[in-house]
Parts: C-alpha cells; sequence; structure tokens
C-alpha cells in the first residue's frame, strides 16, 4: 500500500460497499451469534469438507489472518462432558489439533468431533492471546475480531456540571463526575505495518512525518477489550457480566478503609454509573472499588467518557484512582493480578 490514504482511507471509501455485502450474507441464510467477546459468523453447506478461519483487525477491520496465529484445541478420545463446566476444563478435556498456525493455513474437519471446540488466538506479539468457543459437528467459516491493546489507557476525573478537573476534596464529598479516558497519540512505537501488514516497511519508510503519526496513533489500531481464558474459568463461578471475561480494563478506585455494601455504614460508598450503556460491571473488594469494562473501548472518535455518581459515608475518604487491566480468577471477592496503566491526571 502507497503513501495515499492508507488502509483507513481505503476503509472508508470502500464502507458502504462492504456494509451492503454484510448485509447480503446475512439475508441471504449467514448464521451471525456471539460467543465471549467477537462476532464470529458461520457459514456452512452440507458438502463443506473443512473449516477455515479469519481474523480481522478490530479497529480497522483488516484481514491479518496471513500472520496472526491460532491453536485449534478439540476432545480428547477419552474425554466426557456430563457437567456444564466440563466444556470450559480445557487442561483435562481437550488437547491440541492446531498449533501456532497463522489463521488461513488452519483447514480442520469439525464433522469428526461431537461436543465443543475452542479457538484460541495467540497473536504475534501485537494481538492479544484469547479464546473463542466453537460449536462442532458441521464445518464453517469463522471469523474473528482480534484486538491490539492499547498501551495505555491515560484518564482524568471532572465535575461533570463545570467541567472542573476534581480536587483532594471533592474526592471526599458526594458528587456527581465526569470521567474521559483516552490513549497515546503518537507513541513512535506503534509499528502498524512491516513484512505481513498491507502497510509494507518500505513503503512506510516512503511516507511523510504526518502519514508515519497516523500509523503511531494508538486511537485509530488499538483499543481495551475484555479477554476470554477457559483456563481461569474451569469453575464457572462468576457472576453476571464477568461470566465472558477473565482479563479486562479497570479503574482501581482506592479508599481508606474496607468499602462496606451495608446502607447507613459510615464506611459505605454508593456509586452509580449514570449511562446504562457503558459497559461497566462495579466490583467492590476490599479497600478497592473497580469500575470493570466489560466489552470494547475505542477511541478513533475521541476520548471516551461516562458519567458516575459517588456517594461517601461518613468515615470514609478516596485516597487514590488508577487505570490498568486485571485478572478475575475466580469471582468478584477475589479479583486477581492488577497491571497498571496511568494515575489519575496522567
Amino acid at each position: 500500500m502507497g503513501t495515499g490514504k492508507g488502509i483507513r482511507g481505503f476503509l472508508k471509501d470502500h464502507k458502504t460497499t462492504i456494509i451492503v455485502l454484510a448485509l447480503i450474507a446475512f439475508i441471504g441464510g449467514g448464521v451471525y451469534w456471539y460467543i465471549g467477546l467477537s462476532p464470529q459468523t458461520d457459514t456452512t453447506t452440507p458438502a463443506k469438507t473443512a473449516s477455515t478461519i479469519t481474523f480481522l483487525s478490530y479497529i480497522d477491520g483488516e484481514d491479518v489472518s496471513s500472520f496472526v496465529e491460532a491453536n485449534i484445541w478439540v476432545p480428547k478420545s477419552s474425554a466426557t462432558f456430563d457437567d456444564a463446566e466440563d466444556e470450559y476444563k480445557l487442561t483435562t478435556k481437550f488437547e491440541k489439533e492446531e498449533s501456532g498456525k497463522d489463521a488461513d493455513d488452519i483447514s480442520i474437519d469439525m464433522r469428526d468431533f461431537e461436543d465443543f471446540a475452542w479457538l484460541e488466538v495467540t497473536g504475534n506479539s501485537v494481538f492479544a492471546n484469547t479464546f473463542h468457543k466453537l460449536i462442532v459437528g458441521a464445518n464453517y467459516d469463522y471469523t474473528f475480531y482480534v484486538h491490539d491493546l492499547s498501551s495505555d489507557v491515560n484518564f482524568n476525573v471532572f465535575v461533570r456540571d463545570t467541567l472542573a478537573a476534581v480536587t483532594v476534596a471533592d474526592y471526599q464529598t458526594d458528587n456527581n463526575l465526569t470521567i474521559i479516558m483516552d490513549v497515546d497519540h503518537e507513541v513512535n512505537t506503534n509499528n502498524h505495518y512491516g513484512d505481513n501488514w498491507a502497510i509494507s516497511t518500505d513503503d512506510f519508510n516512503d511516507m511523510t512525518l504526518s502519514d508515519k503519526k497516523e500509523i503511531w496513533d494508538e486511537a485509530l489500531w488499538q483499543s481495551q477489550a475484555p479477554l476470554y481464558d477457559p483456563r481461569v474459568d474451569e469453575e464457572r463461578e462468576f457472576d453476571d457480566d464477568l461470566e465472558q471475561l477473565t482479563d479486562a480494563l479497570t479503574l482501581r478506585i482506592e479508599f481508606n478503609t474496607t468499602v462496606s455494601t451495608v446502607d447507613g455504614n459510615v464506611a459505605q460508598i454508593n456509586m452509580t454509573i449514570n449511562d446504562a450503556a457503558v459497559p461497566v460491571e462495579i466490583i467492590i473488594s476490599g479497600t478497592y472499588i473497580y469500575l470493570l469494562f466489560t466489552d470494547v473501548i475505542t477511541f478513533e472518535d475521541g476520548a471516551y467518557s461516562f458519567d458516575l455518581e459517588i456517594k461517601f459515608g461518613a468515615n470514609i475518604t478516596l485516597s487514590d484512582i488508577d487505570s490498568g487491566r486485571i485478572v478475575v480468577p475466580r469471582d468478584d471477592e477475589n479479583l486477581g493480578t492488577f497491571t497498571k496503566y496511568s494515575d489519575i491526571g496522567t
């Protein structure tokens, strides 16, 4: 691809065509389902002898199947599936049928299996590792999004009505707040090009600085997405939206003492997200409240923002807020490792 509009320009020019083709495919009998985190489009005919895999980069829609690798886990011949949890016991019930192959090199006959299979996106150091459960017994052309996670999520908190930056005093009083999150826009390391990309290294080197800055803008290529790993979820003990993820973006809000959920307690915090469309699960765990994002968050149209109402008990104060990602290993009382991105205001 040359130095003109680049891949985003191509997608914008062809957006209508892509939408029309997608609608035709749907109306024509394609099956659409939603498992976990990404759309999976399955089309099949009785004579189809093998299943195929296509990976699309989530933000720009580029087909990256030629260099993003995957594993296919299928049931062991000795496996039984007597309980609902059995299909998630990857390490004991499944084995790799395909391992470390580029997605477009995978061709597997799913008619040979009767229960379930798992697709593991292993990425190529750019895209995040995640899993998708596959229905077997027939062959499909599977299409999944893959996610290039941003290197950071910087954010700030403002008083909603005035958009004044929050002060320490605002932390300790009941308030309506607006949280604004963003990503780095010129990191000089987001190399969305190379031998395997539509934009080659040679083409990139010939670009003007302004064109290179488009490649370095994380908002144009990267996002924050929840991920799923059945090895962390074998007992299926999560609640609500947490059933769909095991690793996710979060804002971790720290308090001076253990947060109470008892009405009227002096250490109680009442917190409300003021827009039901915001994909956030509020998790209370010890001295922390986590705002855990259960769906993909993008920044290509600008900073991501939402409103939050918070009310304090008499003897509890807010100490700090960080962005980061957290592992959800079993239940919301025992959250796993938190990996920090940024402090509030950075």
